[in-house]
């Protein structure tokens, strides 16, 4: 515990060094507008004409507004404050996490937001988010057999997630700090918007996909560049971010895995705490003559363990996050024009590293050895698996544009097609090629979308009072050199498959001007025929939008538990869950 009140105070006091200079910066630079004086609130601007001349205007210029006058004006603080209350289902899945008591809590979860905006003229932007999250201990992870490791503060947050300062000059504006930053446009899956990395330990389903976004410290300018013929709307951006992403709080798993390295922790995504955690799924213990290891019914380890076991060998796992280096810097450019007639486009290039690791297997550190008897004694080896984070280079892009319908039809259906792709270079790949020394294989990826959206459709069938939305998106991942040997996962039997399609169906409606606001959204896969739903319904007050709440399931469906990719695993970790928020506007 002394350990993480360390790592606490010292990223605390990170965070609020960061803060304080950011302040001084934006200070500073709003007071150079103005002469220096006894108060330099109260000062008057200097005409350098006048300091040239021989005499002086007999009277003062008009005094400008104050610095603290105009500060005071902009700032804006609002926020909001979520509880989330959900429980599992009674299902037969329970057979494939025992573990779960029946209808026992999937989340207690208490979110407190605070924006602070603030802004000086025309040149500069201040922005900070703070989050403050409390979840109790769960019964069923601290019951799991984890280790002797203290889950208690594994899923709270006490940080500033976006602190960034915005400097605008003529074309150009300049972020600098902690930022989220999307280049794709999909509702549920990621293929354009590859920048920041994910939290997926605690929820989906009753969490948009932003808000599982990991903020990173980064440079961020944009430049507005001139319409030329048929492109407008047109610029530049770049993304740089060196590394600096410290995180104490999504550290302290059981196997102690991030020790020594929360400096930058930051960096990658936040897993759900191995094997028996709420959203973690559940493990592959089937038993494969040749691949498997069997330890006995219901029990085995799959490759890459079971080879270095079954060698006689010991695996000593070590984690290896990407250190803030240049070597280990990301840096991406996009891009940005608007086509006449209504056709965005956009192009990327992005270097960066996987934030999920593979597992690679190492070298021999001790080897087997057996010491005479009698009776004699197998001293197992020790051989190094090393969880690396891969470094891969990539470019991508999207095209956003109505559909071009008759007039009569277009003003009846506004329906707006959405394209993305994203190419991967050299992305890797658990494989059970036993004659594979490294365990890791690799390939080119192609991860491509489609999408129709359908906005705000006049529905007097329906509800008089409201209208009708729908998304439809498919996404397919095609794996280039692909073989039956390539695994979905680590430590899994399942192959990966050539072409991994995704189907995403999302339909909205309201009734009583938006006082009951029910959706429906479904994700298929073909592997395993499995269904992820999440329907869910928003009821607001008529009198006021300041709070809500919202009722929703996540119920998964399908025929193969084993079907990693899709979200068979997670049979039996449907739920239902209750959301409250209440939304506030201090300043």
């Amino acid at each position: 515990m002394l350990g993480a009140r360390d790592r606490l105070r010292r990223t605390r006091t990170g965070g609020i060094l960061f803060a304080f200079a950011a302040a001084t910066i934006f200070l500073v630079t709003c007071g150079g507008r103005y002469a220096a004086a006894d108060d330099l609130f109260d000062a008057v601007p200097v005409n350098a004409s006048n300091l040239l001349a021989d005499v002086q205007p007999a009277e003062p210029a008009e005094p400008t507004p104050s610095v603290l006058s105009e500060l005071k004006d902009n700032l804006h603080l609002s926020g909001y404050i979520q509880s989330n209350y959900g429980l599992f289902y009674n299902t037969e899945g329970t057979k494939w996490w025992p573990h779960h008591d029946l209808n026992s809590i999937e989340s207690l979860r208490q979110l407190g937001q605070l924006d602070l905006n603030e802004s000086f003229g025309d040149h500069l932007q201040f922005f900070a988010r703070f989050w403050g999250v409390y979840e109790p201990n769960y019964p069923f992870e601290n019951g799991a057999k984890m280790g002797s490791g203290n889950l208690s503060d594994f899923y709270n947050e006490y940080d500033f997630r976006d602190l960034w300062l915005k400097v605008s000059e003529g074309p150009l504006n300049v972020f600098i700090g902690k930022q989220i930053v999307e280049w794709g446009e999909s509702l549920a899956f990621r293929v354009g918007d590859q920048i920041n990395p994910q939290d997926v330990s605690y929820a989906f389903g009753f969490n948009n996909l932003e808000a599982s976004h990991l903020p990173i410290y980064m440079l961020h300018p944009i430049l507005n560049l001139p319409a030329a013929g048929y492109f407008g709307s047109n610029f530049l951006e770049m993304v740089y971010a060196p590394g600096f992403d410290d995180m104490w709080n999504h550290v302290d798993y059981p196997d102690d895995r991030f020790d020594g390295q929360d400096a930058v922790a930051g960096r990658v995504d936040v897993l759900p705490i191995p094997a028996q955690s709420r959203v973690a799924g559940g493990t592959d213990n089937r038993c494969r003559p040749g691949e498997s290891l069997c330890l006995g019914p219901g029990s085995a380890l799959q490759p890459p363990f079971s080879y270095v076991v079954g060698a006689g060998n010991v695996p000593d796992v070590q984690w290896a996050i990407p250190r803030a280096t240049f070597a280990n810097s990301q840096i991406g450019l996009r891009l940005h024009t608007l086509i006449k007639g209504g056709t965005e486009v956009t192009a990327f290039y992005w270097r960066s590293f996987d934030y999920t690791p593979n597992l690679y297997v190492g070298g021999i550190e001790r080897p087997l050895r057996v010491e005479p008897g009698p009776p004699p004694v197998v001293i197992p080896g020790l051989q190094r698996m090393t969880e690396r984070y891969a470094h891969y280079e990539s470019f991508g892009g999207t095209l956003n544009r109505p559909l071009p319908l008759p007039i009569w039809l277009a003003n009846e259906l506004p329906m707006v097609l959405r394209t993305e792709f994203f190419y991967k270079n050299h992305d890797a790949f658990p494989t059970s090629a036993k004659a594979n020394t490294t365990g890791i294989v690799n390939s080119d990826t192609l991860n491509t979308l489609v999408a129709l959206d359908l906005d705000q459709i006049y529905a007097p069938w329906l509800t008089s009072t409201g209208s009708l939305t729908g998304n439809f998106e498919m996404q397919e991942i095609t794996i280039l050199d692909s073989s039956d040997k390539y695994l979905e996962s680590q430590g899994v039997l399942t192959k990966a498959h050539k072409h991994e399609v995704n189907v995403l169906a999302n339909v909205g409606t309201s009734f009583y001007w938006g006082a009951i606001a029910p959706t429906w959204t479904s994700i298929y896969n073909p592997d395993g025929q499995t269904f992820l739903l999440t329907p869910s319904v928003v009821l607001t007050p008529p009198w006021t939008n300041k709070y809500f709440a919202k009722i929703g399931t996540v119920y998964i469906l399908g025929n193969d538990k084993y079907a990693f990719s899709s979200g068979g695993s997670l049979k039996g970790g449907s739920s239902i869950f209750v959301q409250l928020q209440y939304n506030f506007d201090m300043l």
